[in-house]
């Protein structure tokens, strides 16, 4: 009985490899079987392998100082100049109704910013409710990180997406990036998308009110 690449041998070594030894590749191992040895060139002198492992450390040390600035980012703020960035948020939101507060749960470093916007104007709740409105409560810590965590300004006719969790550099960043999102939900609550077509063909979209 034969195995492919192996044949019966005799007496008590059983099977053996039938390919030659070739004693710089090959080591001798259990069962007469032959096995592919390592050959390590990283020790050859005047090798390519000095210069390209060399290069791989610079990689290293380049990737490692991008990860220390990122994490290093400074905050956008503190609790010293909370009140004043507190401030600058309620009144810079375009919005009917904005209420803002800080927060320093878990001490003054970890002070945060939470704040809730409201499409509709206060008197126009329904049952003076704020869930009876479009409205959405965020947060923003003090490393930049801002978050729309419940709420939603859909509307009975059109829903809309939650605002995107995102990083900001800044408070005026963030004032920013709210307005944005905002003005969107307005345009698509106020305006429908119709398609039609041009005269060669092709599609053409138009806003109307709705």
């Amino acid at each position: 009985m034969t195995r492919k690449g192996m044949m019966v041998g005799s007496g008590k070594q059983g099977y053996h490899n039938v390919v030659g030894r070739d004693s710089a590749v090959h080591s001798q191992s259990a069962k007469g079987i032959k096995q592919p040895q390592r050959i390590n060139t990283f020790n050859v002198p005047n090798s390519n392998h000095t210069e390209a492992l060399k290069d791989y450390d610079d990689y290293l040390k380049k990737v490692k100082d991008k990860r220390e600035q990122k994490t290093a980012q400074k905050d956008i703020f503190d609790i010293k100049n909370i009140v004043e960035k507190n401030n600058y948020i309620k009144n810079n939101i375009n919005s009917p109704y904005i209420n803002s507060y800080y927060s320093t749960l878990g001490g003054d470093d970890s002070v945060s910013i939470l704040f809730t916007i409201s499409l509709d104007p206060k008197d126009k709740w329904e049952n003076d409710i704020l869930e009876n409105s479009r409205y959405g409560k965020f947060h923003l810590q003090k490393n930049g990180s801002l978050e729309q965590h419940s709420g939603s300004f859909s509307s009975k006719d059109v829903k809309v997406k939650y605002m995107r969790k995102t990083k900001v550099n800044s408070v005026e960043k963030a004032v920013e990036k709210i307005n944005e999102y905002l003005n969107q939900v307005r345009h698509q609550q106020k305006y429908k998308e119709i398609k039609g077509k041009n005269i060669d063909g092709t599609d053409n979209y138009m806003y109307v009110l709705r």
